[in-house]
């Protein structure tokens, strides 16, 4: 997005993140408890943060994106493909890019609405693992939790619908 020339201020809660980004402004925080001073025309929520488990944490979330995008602008949202069924899948290992490998094991139904797996990752040799518990958020779902934060599905922006784009909710004129 830097290359492209676009203003970029990433988020994350651990100190030790923002240290690995060049160029871009860095801010230490929850996302939850996010407070810019600002709006921009696109807010990102991105590594499938609207299938947390739990639904107050995802509409915080919502809440921050709706606060800072301006009213034109369009929050992008990363989900699982709506209808995808992990169990029938296998594990999977993939390279994702030159020195980095993801792995996935230990997929299981942890309830009748979330899945519980387990992701390796290997970047230039270093190796880092993370349990993950999701839930699916299909597009009925999607459209309700986008609505309490005054947001609405704009267009999906691949065929697995994986990727949204969200919009603020006109507001009617008086």
């Amino acid at each position: 997005m830097l290359e492209l020339g676009h203003e970029v201020v990433a988020v994350d809660e651990s100190p030790a993140m923002p240290a690995h980004i060049e160029g871009a402004e860095t801010v230490e925080s929850r996302i939850e408890d996010l407070r810019l001073a600002r709006r921009f025309d696109v807010v990102l929520l991105m590594s499938h943060l609207i299938e947390k488990p739990g639904v107050e944490q995802v509409r915080a979330f919502l809440r921050v994106c709706r606060a800072h995008v301006e009213d034109r602008g369009q929050v992008l949202i990363q989900r699982g493909p709506p209808g995808r069924r992990y169990l029938d899948e296998p594990p999977f290992a993939r390279e994702v890019a030159d020195g980095c490998a993801i792995r996935m094991r230990e997929l299981s139904q942890a309830s009748s609405e979330l899945l519980s797996f387990t992701l390796d990752y290997e970047i230039d040799g270093s190796r880092r693992t993370q349990s993950v518990v999701t839930r699916a958020v299909d597009d009925r779902c999607l459209a309700y939790e986008l609505g309490l934060a005054d947001l609405e599905i704009d267009r999906f922006l691949n065929p697995s619908r994986s990727w949204v784009s969200a919009r603020p909710t006109p507001v009617p004129p008086t």
